[in-house]
């Protein structure tokens, strides 16, 4: 358990109350009920993991991104079907180096022996000059989502296929209903069906909350990616939409600043400060902090 006081580590004294490693604070653990209900989470999600995995006859990828959500998903995927499971790494090849490293050691960590990663169909870079025409190279991107396609899905698409040819395959993702609005809606089970990329995709996770990741994370003892230290998500560099702060930008200027500067070499210095992700005085803020470096 962690404390609710200083967020140390705790250790179980009674079937019901945990005592601080660090303050020294007694409190109560989770209810029963509560408990019933992480439990019975867990199983469901085992049950629709071994779902996929029967009626797609074993063609299963398992996605790992190095975030917590994938992890979840690889450690209980493991678990089930062993380390021989097919894991597939989606490289965009603009992750931040942290979550290269990270993926590197849990492949270690689980012994995988059949582990696949995607190339994108074209450069992230490239994606931003279809987009001059927005009040920010990234708006658009952020608005259509089109990056997605060409570094992640058409690529697990062709990758599938080429593996198990005209054989029906499955991808499991670690995706959340809780993660947008956009995802609210999503189900278990669901087909990507688009003139661009068309497999079938399971969400064993679609019900957790990010409490039950934490959780999970926490009860395993598994080692966490260290992206998170500073921001939201792991996902991809230069993309502030899966972080839940507007002050994405002026994070990445202060603990990845190579980045920051890629992403908008190629604009003017009046063009950097208007995108809508920031508000005046964290562009005031990050207007200083660039002029210092």
């Amino acid at each position: 358990m962690i404390c609710p006081k200083c967020d140390s580590k705790s250790k179980e004294i009674s079937c019901t109350y945990f005592k601080c490693n660090e303050c020294g604070e007694v409190f109560p653990g989770a209810k029963k009920s509560e408990k019933k209900g992480y439990i019975n989470l867990i199983l469901e999600t085992k049950r629709i993991l071994k779902k996929a995995y029967k009626e797609y006859n074993g063609n299963i990828l398992i996605g790992f991104s190095g975030g917590k959500d994938s992890e979840v998903m690889l450690d209980l995927a493991v678990n089930l079907f062993g380390s021989d499971v097919p894991v597939v790494f989606n490289d965009t090849k603009i992750e931040f180096q942290e979550t290269y490293e990270h993926i590197e050691k849990m492949k270690n960590y689980y012994h995988l022996t059949d582990f696949h990663k995607t190339e994108p169909l074209h450069t992230f870079f490239k994606e931003l000059s279809y987009s001059r025409k927005a009040r920010s190279p990234l708006q658009a991107l952020a608005s259509r989502r089109y990056c997605c396609w060409t570094l992640k899905k058409i690529p697990l698409n062709k990758y599938g296929d080429k593996r198990w040819g005209e054989w029906d395959w499955i991808t499991v993702s670690g995706t959340k209903k809780s993660d947008s609005r956009g995802r609210s809606e999503y189900e278990p089970f669901m087909e990507i069906d688009n003139t661009r990329a068309k497999y079938h995709i399971c969400q064993p996770l679609v019900e957790w909350q990010d409490s039950d990741v934490d959780r999970y994370i926490e009860k395993n003892n598994l080692p966490v990616n260290p992206v998170y230290q500073w921001y939201d998500s792991t996902g991809c560099a230069p993309c502030p939409c899966p972080n839940k702060h507007h002050d994405y930008y002026s994070k990445l200027a202060e603990h990845h600043p190579r980045w920051y500067q890629a992403i908008w070499q190629h604009k003017s210095q009046e063009e950097i400060y208007c995108h809508e992700w920031l508000s005046e005085s964290e562009m005031k803020e990050l207007k200083e902090k660039i002029t210092q470096r």
